[in-house]
């Protein structure tokens, strides 16, 4: 790769903030992600939809395919008349009856080629004529293969060429969104090689360390609340199997990443990153800081994690502990803090394009 073409190329705009979100129908739903202050959002394609549709319609998986690239070409529409640059995010495999979708029967499975290319391809023609509010494709979401980790799956880097190769055939210069994996883990960036493609953005997600940021966030409907509650009040900074986690560890968590980007000139964009609603609230404050702080240090592009789908996730909500089952919880009368916070980064694009210095 020609080093100096890398650092040449940058999307447009060149660093974009914003958050993540499911499809929706609503103009105001992507009025108001603007109003935050956010240029971007991330839309998450949740392909397992299509094979409920199909089931509703009484047709197989690709006959229902058309009603999720309808509601894509619609959100994307809305976004564009907001103001916001979309990033088409394929959250889920688009392969039939397909059971367990982080294990080798998603990486060894015969269509898997064919289904992803299928997909991205469909996905590009329909987004064509919205080109100018697509600020890249995100080629799947978070790549793991638990039977070969702590590496990203062997198969991933050839089938993302590939499906490369086949959105070239419909756009030329789109840029694409390559998540190193595995998982939402940055392992992926150690010795990286740029793919041999000149419109590649490098990302992961960023959640570390999970005892904190997901805390009680994955208890199942029917779990005793006592048991529950010692899942919570993990606290930061603090240490969590033996590593001290704070400001520095998160930087460092980061070195390889910032390895890569130096040597390569290529930019990085964070796709999802967030702590649960429930975490104590200074110490999900602190950590909302240092990790966007290390975003805003290192020039990275990121979104975050996520705007009105679980609500665990939720900036709107308040700190209070719910559990699947009960009832949903209801959108805090008075704006959080995180909220507060978050709204306060994504508020320097405002800056960035009016000259100013973030």
């Amino acid at each position: 790769m020609d080093v100096s073409r890398l650092a040449a190329e940058r999307p447009t705009p060149p660093i974009v903030r914003g958050v993540n979100t499911w499809p929706s129908g609503d103009p105001e739903h992507y009025a108001e992600i603007a109003r935050w202050g956010a240029n971007c959002i991330r839309l998450l394609v949740l392909v397992g939809g299509t094979a409920k549709i199909a089931k509703d319609m009484e047709k197989d998986f690709w006959d229902a395919w058309p009603a999720i690239l309808d509601r894509v070409e619609k959100s994307v529409r809305l976004a564009k008349e907001a103001g916001l640059k979309v990033i088409v995010d394929l959250h889920n495999p688009p392969i039939p009856n397909l059971e367990a979708r982080d294990t080798k029967a998603l990486w060894e499975h015969p269509d898997l080629e064919k289904s992803f290319c299928r997909a991205w391809k469909d996905l590009a023609q329909r987004l064509l004529p919205h080109k100018e509010a697509i600020w890249a494709y995100d080629l799947y979401n978070e790549p793991l293969d638990w039977g070969q980790f702590p590496k990203a799956p062997k198969q991933w880097r050839p089938l993302a060429i590939k499906i490369i190769e086949t959105i070239r055939t419909v756009d030329p210069d789109v840029w694409i969104v390559y998540e190193v994996g595995p998982g939402s883990w940055y392992r992926g960036f150690d010795g990286l090689v740029p793919l041999p493609d000149y419109h590649v953005i490098y990302g992961g997600h960023f959640y570390h360390p999970q005892a904190f940021t997901y805390q009680g966030a994955k208890t199942t409907k029917g779990t005793d609340l006592a048991e529950a509650m010692e899942k919570i009040n993990v606290r930061y900074p603090s240490a969590v199997k033996d590593v001290r986690w704070d400001k520095k560890q998160i930087e460092k968590m980061h070195e390889d990443v910032e390895k890569f980007r130096r040597q390569w000139k290529v930019p990085i964009f964070i796709g999802e990153f967030s702590v649960v609603r429930w975490a104590p609230k200074e110490d999900a404050l602190h950590w909302l800081q240092d990790v966007l702080d290390t975003f805003e240090a290192n020039g990275y592009s990121w979104a975050y994690h996520a705007f009105r789908t679980y609500n665990g996730w939720s900036l709107e909500h308040d700190e209070t502990f719910w559990m699947p089952g009960a009832p949903p919880p209801e959108p805090s009368k008075i704006e959080t803090e995180r909220a507060k916070l978050v709204k306060a980064y994504l508020k320097r694009n405002r800056n960035q394009a009016e000259g100013k210095n973030p």
